[in-house]
């Protein structure tokens, strides 16, 4: 009796499967093997859903090519084919790599042009947290083909071989025979930091999976953050690597603070709709008056500490911003930057509203997370999401919503984050205006925003870990790392002498024309 077994129908030997490999690689390495196109593979190994897609007279989709799709292949064919459980080793490989709570996978093909001579592509290659080849150290990931300098989307591509890009080029060593050269290979992690991440033990990965990551600062940015995060476990490598780390934790205590629990379910108990509603609406909006109030009380501490320190010498420059006629006179950087800056996160519509002193007494606007940083709105909403994601998933979903149960651990988690993004925006400014970067031919602008190269320039790292009630971790941290220290920058002040304080210009005196951007 002949077997149906697919398996007997293409070139395939398990042992090519190398530690690591990517499913693009395993698939390229299918294609090269067979002469296989991207139709062929999802023919082959395509479910259902992607069989009725085929079955119609149209080119199949980015959707059903998308490596992230591939729960849509069945199971049994991949199995039947590869010898392997195919989708539990990429599952694995990848909970493996990837610990953290939020997405760090690239959407481009980042790749070594050592490993894919070889015809080997890592998911290591595809982590945000990695810039340099893990088994070959020295060499720095690339994102574009060196044939034609575009980037490759990381999926299954339609040409007929493997590892070619679409203008032509090749990738692996084709003048040796591609059995010999994929059994060879043995990609062996060198680098040490790969190595100590791949040594975490479970309690270890864990507590990275608690962390809330920034929204508006990219992982691939930041070529330092796997050392980052393993400081975290061993504080050690903040010395060894010299990394400017910095930690706050809050008070036990603060998780049981504010507890409006009672208040909740007291509003979730009334049977009429309706009532439920308002009365809930009620509380949230209390909620978020208190969250929105300390932020108010958050944002005047840092004016005023600004005012006591790095604008100790300028107050008088700042006055003479709003009283003197700025068309004729040199604008001091710290008090264009003061100001612009105060404008700026409150929302004002006129730079005369600004007080020099005291903040604007603003109330919530709106029934949702709101803070007196109006520019920031995304990145608090996210962090506040997250929190809330986080809380349910590490506290097997408490019935009552944390901004409820924990409403001063919130409005901790809020301030803190709040802290870094305010203070980070001033010294932007201070930058902006330092470097001149507002005087264009002459002629002093001023800015209604600050450009959005500059909005997050700079901002520090930061992670905040959720508590985890079964691990009996009941406090909360914020982990933050300082890259380019800004309040170490000094301008100069064209009002640095008492003699200039007290002379006069005239229209003589400067060339200086303002306009609004």
């Amino acid at each position: 009796m002949e077997s149906n077994k697919p398996a007997l129908q293409y070139s395939w030997d398990s042992s090519w499967l190398k530690p690591y490999e990517s499913e693009w690689s395993i698939f390229e390495k299918f294609k090269y093997a067979n002469t296989a196109n991207m139709k062929d593979i999802l023919t082959t190994f395509g479910g259902e859903a992607i069989s009725a897609k085929l079955s119609k007279p149209i080119y199949p989709s980015e959707w059903v090519t998308e490596l992230s799709n591939m729960n849509q292949l069945s199971d049994e064919k991949l199995s039947d084919v590869f010898g392997v459980d195919f989708k539990l080793i990429i599952a694995t490989q990848k909970k493996t790599i990837h610990i953290l709570s939020q997405p760090t996978l690239r959407d481009n093909l980042y790749y070594c042009k050592k490993c894919l001579k070889y015809g080997y592509h890592s998911l290591f290659h595809q982590f945000k947290l990695v810039h340099y080849c893990p088994f070959h150290p020295n060499e720095k990931l690339l994102n574009y083909c060196p044939g034609c300098n575009m980037a490759i989307k990381y999926n299954l591509s339609d040409k007929t071989k493997g590892f070619e890009c679409s203008c032509g080029h090749t990738f692996m060593n084709t003048k040796e025979n591609y059995c010999l050269l994929w059994n060879k290979y043995k990609p062996v992690p060198v680098d040490q930091t790969i190595i100590k991440w791949l040594s975490l033990v479970s309690v270890e990965r864990e507590v990275l999976n608690s962390f809330i990551l920034p929204k508006r600062i990219d992982p691939e940015t930041k070529p330092n953050l796997m050392k980052y995060l393993l400081s975290i476990i061993d504080p050690n490598n903040n010395t060894k690597h010299n990394l400017n780390a910095h930690t706050a934790t809050a008070n036990p205590k603060v998780m049981s603070q504010e507890n409006l629990s009672n208040e909740y379910a007291e509003v979730m108990s009334i049977k009429h709709y309706d009532d439920r509603y308002r009365i809930k609406d009620k509380l949230e909006k209390k909620v978020f008056t208190e969250i929105y109030d300390s932020t108010k009380l958050t944002y005047n501490a840092v004016s005023s500490h600004l005012l006591k320190t790095v604008l100790r010498k300028h107050k008088s420059c700042i006055k003479r911003f709003f009283n003197f006629d700025v068309d004729v006179e040199p604008i001091c950087p710290y008090a264009y930057a003061y100001v612009h800056w105060r404008k700026h996160i409150e929302g004002l519509y006129r730079f005369q509203d600004v007080d020099s002193y005291r903040i604007v007494n603003t109330k919530l606007e709106y029934n949702y997370l709101n803070t007196i940083s109006k520019i920031d709105y995304d990145e608090m909403n996210h962090v506040l999401l997250e929190w809330e994601r986080l809380n349910d998933y590490k506290n097997e979903r408490e019935e009552v919503p944390v901004k409820f149960r924990c409403l001063s651990a919130t409005k901790w988690v809020v301030n803190h984050v709040l802290y870094l993004l305010i203070v980070n925006h001033f010294y932007n400014w201070l930058k902006f205006a330092g470097e001149e970067r507002h005087i264009n031919k002459g002629h002093v602008y001023f800015y209604h925003m600050l450009p959005p190269q500059y909005k997050y320039k700079d901002l520090p790292y930061y992670l905040i870990r959720v508590p985890d009630k079964s691990k009996s971790q009941n406090s909360v941290e914020m982990h933050w790392w300082i890259e380019n220290d800004l309040s170490k920058l000094k301008y100069s002040c064209p009002f640095d002498t008492v003699k200039k304080r007290r002379h006069r210009h005239t229209n003589s005196d400067a060339n200086i024309f303002s306009g609004y951007i």
